[in-house]
């Protein structure tokens, strides 16, 4: 945020010499009534450049915050992801262990697990 408020000083240090030196350029003329193109070509340019350097900075700023923000969100659902798995794996093991309780009640056990079960 402090480069922004410098820029923001910048800025407002730009616009307050360049209207600065458009009034100090019209007070020497000697027709009040004419205007003067080059001040309005000058007051003009400075304005426009003002405008598109705010648009800028601006744009820049949203940029910057939208990827803060992503990144905040893409861990908060990595950390959410990793709960979720490691609950899913101590539901599956805790199932396990009693699907093995229970073959080893009814005497359904077998020793090897990929080995076919034989009618009994």
């Amino acid at each position: 945020m402090a480069g922004v408020n410098t820029l923001s000083a910048f800025i407002l240090a730009f616009i307050f010499f360049g209207v600065f030196i458009t009034t100090e350029a019209q007070t020497s003329t000697p027709a009040p009534n004419t205007i003067n193109f080059q001040i309005l070509i000058i007051t003009m340019s400075v304005l426009g450049g003002v405008i598109i350097i705010s648009i800028l900075v601006c744009c820049f700023c949203c940029c910057k915050c939208e990827r803060v923000g992503n990144k905040r969100e893409d861990a908060k659902v990595e950390r959410q992801t990793r709960a979720r798995t490691s609950r899913q794996k101590a539901k599956r093991t805790e199932m396990q262990m009693r699907h093995d309780e229970i073959r080893q009640k009814y005497g359904v056990a077998k020793e090897n697990p990929y080995a076919r079960m034989d009618d009994h």
